[in-house]
């Protein structure tokens, strides 16, 4: 499947997350940090694919799909996307930020593209489960 391009801010805006720790990070004195993503975010073919692989994935994960669900909350097709770029941003920089990027991504002129999709994998963050750490994010890699 493709994917086509959107705004990279229309999703990342939606789903910036205060880092809360940042000031512990880059010392006391350090503002607080938003993550902001640079996304492409998938057509109908490109969704319609990762959610084909993710279905695969749930049949023969070693857990039962019900346990699987309770560690895991999976995101709404809608909103699957390619990450291109993640940068933490103070906050109050962040719709400055997100301007810039826009502006960027206009002028660039971009057209839609294919990319081919490579491993699976995931970020791991701790949990309660038989591993002591539960998957965060599942990601689909691509080639190049």
């Amino acid at each position: 499947g493709g994917l086509v391009y959107g705004s990279p801010m229309d999703h990342a805006m939606d789903t910036a997350e205060s880092t809360g720790d940042g000031r512990a990070r880059y010392g006391a004195d350090a503002p607080a940090t938003t993550k902001l993503f640079a996304v492409v975010l998938l057509d109908a073919a490109g969704r319609e694919a990762v959610c084909g692989a993710v279905e695969g994935m749930r049949d023969t994960f070693p857990l039962d799909a019900a346990r699987l669900d309770k560690i895991l909350r999976w995101v709404d097709a809608g909103s699957l996307h390619m990450t291109l770029h993640s940068l933490e941003v103070p906050d109050g920089e962040v719709e400055e930020v997100a301007d810039a990027l826009e502006e960027a991504v206009a002028a660039s002129n971009i057209s839609p593209f294919t990319v081919r999709t490579g491993a699976v994998g995931c970020f791991w963050a701790p949990g309660g489960s038989g591993w002591g750490r539960v998957p965060r994010v599942i990601w689909q890699g691509v080639h190049e």
